[in-house]
């Protein structure tokens, strides 16, 4: 649902007033470039170079096999951005899309609803929960929570993410076997994107206010790291459970947040490495 949103409000914003689908394109290649690069280390580390790790199709080939298997978040993400910057290319639909980006939304989201019975129906070729149809809906719900800027389309949004969250249960969780005996995961989902509708704004005390932005910064090298981290911390200390998840999150806070320094300085130096060799030629 965040991204949908961040793309919403970040992304689209700049490829409408743009007429160009070439901010999609370098979000994309900000995501795909570390992630590859870490990712091709870690594989290497382990001795198994996954093609359709790297190549971003894994979430459809083997997604449940091996440590790297949450990798196939960045793998849906990369794959919704693919498909956007597809649809927005063709300009009667960016076009439409700028005029109506709500109405845009409600049909997507129509759409997208559509393939949770059918993933779930062919579930001998589809992941439930790791390919990237079944979790389109999500991307496309945060749009529209984007662009329900009034009470009466947040509502209206409210009741509609009540009902496809039960029937993404239903379909895809419950079948599954995926907490069947319990209503946790469309509560949270429901919890969540109600939030997400009506607190649009809130305030957080000054110093804190750079700590929110390294972690938004840094997201996805805690992404890339957090889950390595949690399994490694058992191998390491026997501890509580909740200590060691308490840790793991500690942990991946400060690493990712690391390696998000770090990226940014190789790239800063990089660049200004560029510029000095640009100045010596002219």
């Amino acid at each position: 649902m965040v991204s949908g949103m961040m793309f919403a409000k970040f992304q689209f914003s700049q490829v409408s007033s743009k007429n160009s689908v070439l901010p999609i394109i370098i979000s994309m290649w900000k995501i795909f470039l570390p992630s590859t690069i870490f990712m091709a280390s870690i594989l290497y580390m382990l001795g198994d170079m996954r093609v359709d790790i790297l190549l971003l199709y894994s979430n459809y080939s083997n997604p449940r096999t091996g440590v790297l298997n949450y990798y196939w978040f960045i793998q849906a993400l990369m794959h919704m951005l693919m498909l956007c910057t597809v649809l927005f290319s063709i300009k009667p639909v960016l076009r439409y899309t700028s005029t109506n980006p709500y109405r845009f939304g409600l049909i997507s989201l129509a759409v997208s609803v559509c393939f949770i019975p059918l993933t779930s129906y062919y579930d001998d070729l589809f992941d439930p929960h790791f390919s990237t149809q079944a979790n389109i809906w999500f991307f496309v719900i945060g749009w529209v929570i984007h662009f329900s800027n009034n009470k009466v389309r947040s509502l209206y949004l409210a009741h509609i993410l009540f009902v496809i969250s039960i029937l993404n249960y239903i379909f895809l969780e419950y079948k599954f076997d995926v907490m069947p005996e319990s209503l946790a995961s469309p509560l949270i989902v429901l919890v969540f994107g109600v939030t997400l509708l009506f607190v649009k704004t809130f305030s957080i005390i000054r110093p804190l206010d750079r700590v929110v932005f390294s972690i938004a910064s840094s997201s996805i090298f805690i992404y890339l790291t957090h889950m390595i981290i949690l399994r490694t911390i058992p191998h390491l200390l026997s501890l509580p459970l909740e200590v060691e998840r308490s840790l793991a999150v500690i942990a991946s806070l400060a690493i990712g947040y690391f390696f998000y320094n770090a990226w940014e300085s190789i790239g800063q130096a990089l660049l200004n490495m560029t510029k000095k060799s640009m100045k010596d030629l002219v």
